[in-house]
């Protein structure tokens, strides 16, 4: 799966060597989709048929079409992870949405990285970045009004360094905060 474009180009910018970059999904994940569908297909249908809609021979008679317009069926997101931000609003008219940067939840970041910052198991090179990220992030929201374009760059940067080690549980953790932190500065 390709990434989006300003980050591919970042990062091509930041390797000595340029390379193809794409995210990898396990063929398991996909795999999990596929049966969720199939599971929340079979559930509908049987409570269609529960509603007496049963549609012999893959048609449906008049009666079962007026009967399965007053049947609601809530199709629910199957997601395998945490969802930090998020904004979803569904059925909804003339509605608004607003969503504002929590300071804190930057701030537990930053310290959930430096207290993990020595199991990551990192080399020097990018320890020392992340550290110089670290710092230069808690500089900024120590500031009065602090940068957000920084703040920014600083995380790109950590997630960066987290995505080469996506093997490690802490990192991924920690990196899907940071895609949710991201989303919010932009």
């Amino acid at each position: 799966m390709e990434l989006p474009p300003e980050i591919e180009k970042y990062l091509l910018e930041t390797m000595e060597v340029p390379l193809k970059i794409a995210r990898l999904i396990p063929k398991s994940q996909l795999q999990k989709i596929v049966d969720s569908v199939r599971n929340a297909v079979l559930e509908w249908a049987l409570d269609l048929e529960s509603e007496g809609i049963v549609g012999e021979d893959m048609t449906f008679t008049k009666e079962e079409k007026q009967l399965a317009q007053s049947v609601t069926y809530n199709i629910q997101n199957y997601i395998g992870g945490s969802v930090y931000g998020s904004q979803i609003q569904q059925g909804s008219s003339h509605s608004t949405q607003s969503q504002t940067l929590n300071i804190n939840d930057i701030e537990d970041i930053i310290e959930n990285l430096k207290n993990c910052i020595n199991d990551l198991g990192l080399n020097e090179k990018d320890k020392k970045l992340l550290e110089a990220n670290i710092s230069t992030a808690e500089s900024q929201l120590s500031s009065p009004a602090f940068n957000k374009t920084i703040v920014r760059e600083c995380f790109k940067t950590i997630r960066n360094i987290l995505e080469g080690i996506t093997a490690s549980h802490i990192a991924t953790e920690i990196g899907t905060k940071i895609d949710s932190i991201l989303n919010q500065l932009f």
